[in-house]
């Protein structure tokens, strides 16, 4: 899945090297973010980690496009989908 700067993947790639059940991996280059979730079915459902990947995605969206006098109060956590269902 892949919502702008966050991507999931669950090929095990990275669950062979770590016996956490969550990994995360960001990686920067010029003008780009980009953070992978690696995970374990069997502790964490799809469901769960697209909903954590798309509010980190709502959260770092806002971080990147809006003034630098944003405070933490002023940043939304639900992301527009979970926004819809309420």
């Amino acid at each position: 899945m892949n919502n702008g700067v966050v991507t999931w993947r669950d090929n095990g790639r990275v669950e062979a090297f770590s016996t956490y059940s969550l990994n995360l991996i960001c990686t920067h280059d010029i003008g780009n973010l980009k953070l992978e979730a690696t995970f374990d079915e069997s502790q964490i459902s799809k469901l769960t980690v697209s909903k954590m990947l798309d509010r980190f995605n709502t959260i770092l969206q806002q971080l990147a496009s809006t003034p630098l006098e944003l405070s933490v109060a002023e940043v939304n956590v639900l992301s527009s989908t979970e926004l819809d269902q309420l």
